[in-house]
């Protein structure tokens, strides 16, 4: 009897527990059916299961409930698998099948008849997907071999230890961004990572986030575009304004509007089988508030990055996630709003989007990319201006889409006589000046201003400091525009 694999990512966990433990020990309510590894609630039960036994206590109905509790991403799926199935809560569920749940040794044997039949079914599942790819010329003969080979049967698993032999060998040449080729051999994003861009509301970030799109599925890419915000229709008309392939929006272009937490199993099985070169989240905060998270919650926004959206980056792809900027200006800095979490889960490409010149359907204009995070220095340094999206209507009501480099020839642009002027001020002044203070004090465009301030905190000659909802700078070394560019 082979058994439906309806949670792969689930049943995975489950028979990861049950090899290494001797096939013996689940609960004895889940047992005696194949229900034990196809329902959502006995998922559930199962991964606060695993967690348990990884800190070395006991799963009772107790400790499961405190850890279910505990965990706000298996709290929800338990409350929605609950509403499903007619239940007035998950603990509900307990109660009903065992008032006193223990693992019990005694159905060892039942589960390993039930751990051969769950194996036995993914190995077809995967060998009949080998063999639909190889009859559409999507694998060589070759590579479906070596995927044939690499099924797993059932049995006690070999620990994945991490061969760094070739990472010797490659001499640790450092990681550089492959994927959405903006300008010739500039590349934006890093493969196998979390990408992220954030920027005022209305600035144009599911603009961004279609033309980044765009530019890789003309590469050959396929693309999954996760949507909180916009609509299918709204998309797709997007897409189409912004001068995309519209053969791309049915082939290359997988799109899933309002992705529930029941959705990301199947994604992320999908994402492992497919190996989409890019996957986006257009919108972070929608994402968090549409399953009750708050974004300036590290343990909501950790577990949701860790669960949802991590394994897509493991699958191989370049994440690329949308977020909004703090309203206040005086706080904001150059991370994204919310929670200092994301930015430290990001180990890709972190951009602030600023607008260069304002545009609209009907008038040119243009957003800037600048560098708030490069964990491993392939794009460039934080700070630094790495390209501009310009986009230009024509008269048949579409959108021409370019990055171009910016000034300099994508050297980092530095106002040097607005970083000595700044520099002067905060020196001179009696109060430790705010950067509201120095925006009014030092004359310039406010753009530069900003870029001013930044590249002086960056090279170490203000210190920036959080006073409540300010920034507020100390002089730490003088800047003079000549000393400046005689060093360089």
């Amino acid at each position: 009897m082979a058994l439906p694999l309806s949670y792969p990512e689930y049943e995975k966990a489950v028979i990861g527990y049950l090899s290494t433990n001797g096939f013996a020990g689940v609960p004895e309510p889940f047992g005696a059916g194949p229900d034990a590894f196809t329902n959502t609630l006995c998922s559930v039960v199962f991964e606060a299961a695993l967690y348990l036994r990884r800190e070395g206590k006991t799963p009772t109905t107790q400790t499961l409930i405190e850890a279910i509790d505990q965990d706000r991403m298996l709290s929800r799926i338990a409350k929605d698998a609950a509403v499903a199935e007619g239940l007035p809560d998950w603990q509900t569920f307990l109660t009903i099948a065992d008032a006193s749940l223990e693992f019990n040794p005694a159905g060892g044997q039942i589960v390993t008849e039930y751990l051969a039949d769950i194996t036995e079914a993914a190995g077809r599942r995967k060998a009949a997907d080998i063999g639909r790819r190889l009859v559409g010329a999507e694998i060589s003969p070759t590579d479906a071999l070596e995927a044939l080979g690499g099924i797993q049967t059932a049995g006690m698993k070999t620990p994945r230890f991490t061969d760094f032999k070739t990472i010797i060998e490659s001499g640790f040449q450092r990681e550089t961004p492959a994927v959405c080729e903006a300008m010739p051999g500039k590349f934006l994003l890093y493969a196998g990572r979390l990408n992220e861009f954030h920027g005022e509301s209305g600035i144009g970030k599911t603009n961004i986030s279609l033309a980044i799109a765009s530019r890789i599925m003309d590469a050959g890419g396929i693309v999954l575009f996760l949507d909180p915000e916009d609509n299918p229709q709204g998309i797709a008309q997007r897409f189409i304004a912004l001068g995309g392939n519209p053969d791309h929006l049915l082939s290359r272009f997988k799109y899933v509007h309002n992705p529930e937490p029941s959705d990301y199993p199947g994604l992320i099985e999908w994402a492992k089988q497919t190996k989409p070169t890019g996957v986006f989240l257009d919108g972070m905060a929608e994402a968090l508030v549409a399953e009750g998270y708050n974004e300036d919650k590290a343990e909501d926004v950790l577990p949701f990055l860790r669960q949802r959206i991590r394994p897509f980056a493991d699958a191989g792809a370049a994440v690329v996630i949308a977020d909004h900027v703090a309203k206040n200006k005086e706080s904001r800095g150059r991370n994204p709003r919310g929670s200092g979490g994301k930015i430290g889960r990001y180990d890709g490409a972190v951009y602030m989007v600023e607008l260069a010149k304002p545009y609209s359907p009907t008038e040119a204009g243009s957003v800037r990319l600048i560098i708030a995070k490069d964990r491993n220095g392939g794009v460039g340094h934080v700070g630094q201006h790495i390209a501009e999206l310009h986009l230009t209507p024509d008269e048949d009501g579409k959108t021409s889409v370019h990055f171009t480099t910016p000034t300099c020839n994508g050297k980092v642009f530095m106002p040097t006589g607005l970083m000595e002027k700044i520099s002067r001020f905060v020196i001179s002044s009696h109060l430790v000046p705010t950067k509201n203070a120095i925006e009014e004090a030092v004359s310039g465009k406010a753009e530069y201003k900003r870029q001013a301030i930044s590249s002086l905190v960056e090279l170490g000659y203000l210190k920036e400091e959080k006073q409540g909802i300010r920034l507020q700078y100390h002089s730490l070394k003088p800047f003079t525009e000549i000393g400046f560019k005689q060093a360089a």
